[in-house]
């Protein structure tokens, strides 16, 4: 096995000429998460500003932290952003495991399951599963050296990158009363066609009914949360598209 390359500590990364120097948005209410997961807002940005040192080697341009969206059991995640010409997403998001995760593994390969429908209704996957190099920010980060100083695969974090639904979810339309107005009745039924269109992909493969794969797939988890909002214009009902997010809490049989 080829040695490891020297994976640098917490004070060397501190002086890194490789740290991004840009605006970050930090997410206050996970720094005093009372769910169990819990991250403080200079942990988040210097998290951010090490995410220089990661591999986007196989991603054609140069992208760059934006702000933290949100963390959980299974990790924490980001926005980043395109700098640069180029085709495809000018915007993406980096979820991270602290460990070597199982479930990122499995909703990664679901996520490359349904994108062989090209279907508009499910949340596209940039990147697949893979392991890397913790920068050791806190236990979400971890460097991967054990206590005697050995490079330990064990400790390894785990990646995606995702599609990013910029509208939100369906969660905000909940709260459209706030905004004086009445939610029209068309907005329910768009989004019940959406979500039937996401869920025939799952059990079909398609979203044609005459077609039949062998792999089903059973979400555990749709919720306002997971239905992400690609296009919304609240004058143009035409115009709302709903994509079903694909998480770790599914079944497949």
């Amino acid at each position: 096995m080829p040695p490891r390359q020297h994976s640098p500590q917490p004070s060397e990364l501190s002086e890194s000429p490789l740290l991004y120097e840009g605006p970050i948005e930090t997410n206050a209410s996970l720094a005093n998460n009372l769910n169990g997961f819990s991250v403080s807002l200079e942990r988040q940005e210097q998290w951010l500003r090490r995410s220089q040192q990661w591999d986007f080697a196989d991603l054609p341009v140069r992208w760059v932290p934006r702000k933290v969206l949100g963390a959980g059991v299974n990790g924490i995640a980001a926005l980043f952003e395109r700098r640069g010409d180029g085709q495809g997403p000018t915007e993406l998001v980096v979820k991270q495991s602290a460990r070597n995760s199982e479930l990122m593994r499995w909703e990664s390969l679901t996520m490359r399951l349904c994108m062989q429908a090209e279907s508009e209704h499910i949340v596209k996957l940039y990147k697949a599963f893979y392991r890397a190099e913790g920068t050791g920010v806190g236990p979400f980060d971890p460097l991967p050296i054990d206590l005697r100083g050995r490079y330990d695969r064990s400790r390894e974090v785990s990646r995606i990158y995702t599609e990013y639904c910029r509208n939100g979810n369906m969660r905000g339309l909940s709260n459209y009363d706030d905004l004086g107005e009445t939610f029209p009745e068309e907005y329910i039924w768009r989004f019940v066609l959406c979500l039937s269109k996401a869920l025939m992909v799952l059990e079909y493969g398609s979203e044609d009914m005459s077609t039949d794969w062998e792999t089903k797939i059973v979400h555990f988890d749709i919720k306002e949360d997971n239905s992400k909002l690609f296009l919304f214009g609240k004058r143009e009902l035409s115009k709302m598209l709903m994509r079903l997010s694909i998480n770790w809490r599914f079944g497949v049989s």
